[in-house]
């Protein structure tokens, strides 16, 4: 009978212990997760091929995103009215925007932007990377609404692979001067899971996934994988979902949603 007693007194010990654990890890983390959107909005332009930067904002705003990466993004180009659409986007979805130049293009510029929520986040980074046509990569610093910083890095690599591996090694040696800041990558990376450039860059980063396909790409009937989210350090994050929006026509993309948490 004390040897039932003594197991007894042991097992609601390790329930106390795990119950501890577990109110410790929601200490830890956000009431609310960070919502974070990565869209290539080609631009604007729809698969009806009108260009709508409302609509595009209409399909931010259905999300309530705290922070978006988005990838082609034009400001004062001829073919998208000469208007910069970074700030439009901001103006549209009541977010702070940051725009990374990629190439001079049309008379303007062609490249990334960012749209955050906090309006304490400053730009930290703007550095080029490879490609037949030059990319680049944005990262910002912000805050979660506990007051915990974090880097948010956009990036859109070129097509070919030997470009989207040397962008990749880039990447590496600049999250090293990050001295352990957590911090989440999103982007059009133009490869697939297992590709040799998703390998790359799974050596740096882990990789945002609930293991199930996630098909991005073309719009009307996602089929490819190309958009992506990256975590670092891992134990600095805690993923609550990661989806692909419904938004068939706004681009040729549709938008990876990411909730997670900051612990």
């Amino acid at each position: 009978m004390l040897t039932l007693r003594r197991a007894a007194g042991v097992l609601l010990l390790c329930l106390s212990l795990a119950g501890i654990a577990r109110a410790q890890d929601n200490k830890n983390m956000d009431t609310k997760p960070i919502t974070i959107l990565s869209y290539n909005i080609r631009h604007g332009t729809g698969m009806d091929g009108k260009l709508d930067l409302q609509r595009t904002a209409d399909a931010i705003n259905r999300q309530a995103p705290d922070l978006v990466g988005l990838q082609e993004v034009d400001v004062n180009a001829k073919r998208s009215g000469i208007v910069d659409e970074a700030t439009i986007l901001g103006s549209l979805t009541g977010m702070k925007p940051f725009f990374g130049k990629a190439i001079s293009f049309q008379g303007g510029e062609y490249g990334i932007a960012i749209l955050a929520r906090d309006p304490d986040a400053v730009m930290h980074s703007h550095i080029p990377l490879p490609g037949a046509e030059p990319r680049t990569l944005i990262a910002i610093k912000a805050k979660t609404k506990e007051g915990k910083p974090f880097v948010f890095v956009n990036t859109h690599f070129d097509l070919q692979q030997q470009h989207q591996i040397e962008s990749a090694k880039i990447i590496a040696g600049w999250m090293e001067k990050l001295d352990g800041l957590p911090a989440i990558l999103v982007g059009d990376f133009n490869c697939m899971p297992n590709s040799e450039t998703f390998l790359e860059l799974t050596k740096s980063w882990k990789y945002v996934t609930k293991g199930k396909p996630l098909p991005t790409f073309p719009a009307p009937k996602p089929s490819r994988e190309i958009d992506h989210a990256f975590i670092t350090p891992t134990h600095s994050w805690e993923l609550e979902d990661i989806q692909v929006a419904q938004e068939p026509l706004a681009s040729d993309h549709r938008p990876l949603k990411i909730e997670i948490h900051l612990k």
